[in-house]
């Protein structure tokens, strides 16, 4: 409810007639309201006053962000799927980091993670908006035995596992499989060339043999 005791009174106005403005006078723009009755879509709008679109901010103060829950414990918070054209993008320049270190074990923690199919418990928790049907992915307590830095709880215990946290596992994974590819190569190579060295050694002495001996088996 607006007073006159009111330093920064709300303002909410018709703007040609497509929107409802709050914040301040058509004049000076704010925060649009909108509905779509042709597609059933409603708006939350920034604009401004010749109706271009500006940057609409969230819970600039702190505090959390739902989609489909009233409960969000994350800053931005969404029970159901989420879609794009465009990857998420990480904050992951080498100046925000310190203390970087190349995972160990890697290719051992990959072979102990297990993927696993599954149906989400709809009926039990309504309230999460989980997916109909046949699910692929991970369960979270087991990941956690395993790479803890990719499992999160919430404030009621229960685990949510950040699947982009396992991509630097899988990438040092097949690194360390390459690795051992290499070595076995390696290794293979000099079992040939010795194997070449001892058919050689052994024709050097069939010879030796034939040449004084032209009857014995070795040379017929």
């Amino acid at each position: 409810m607006v007073t006159a005791a009111d330093t920064n009174p709300l303002f909410v106005s018709a703007w040609d007639n497509r929107h409802f403005v709050i914040g301040g006078p058509a004049s000076s723009g704010g925060i649009g309201l909108s509905y779509d009755q042709t597609n059933n879509v409603g708006y939350i709008s920034s604009l401004s006053p010749n109706v271009l679109w500006r940057n609409l901010v969230l819970q600039s103060g702190g505090g959390n962000v739902g989609v489909g829950t009233t409960e969000p414990a994350h800053r931005l918070h969404v029970n159901g799927t989420v879609a794009g054209v465009g990857p998420y993008v990480n904050a992951s320049d080498l100046r925000y980091k310190r203390d970087i270190r190349t995972i160990p074990g890697a290719l051992s923690k990959v072979l102990s993670l297990r993927g696993v199919t599954y149906d989400w418990r709809r009926e039990q928790f309504p309230a999460l908006n989980f997916s109909a049907g046949r699910q692929v992915g991970f369960v979270a307590q087991e990941v956690e035995r395993v790479v803890p830095e990719a499992v999160v709880r919430d404030a009621e215990g229960f685990r949510s596992v950040a699947y982009s946290h396992l991509v630097p596992v899988v990438v040092e994974a097949v690194r360390e499989q390459q690795a051992q590819v290499e070595r076995q190569q390696e290794q293979l190579e000099r079992q040939q060339t010795e194997i070449e060295q001892q058919r050689r050694q052994i024709e050097g002495l069939r010879r030796l043999v034939c040449r004084d001996h032209a009857a014995a088996e070795v040379c017929k």
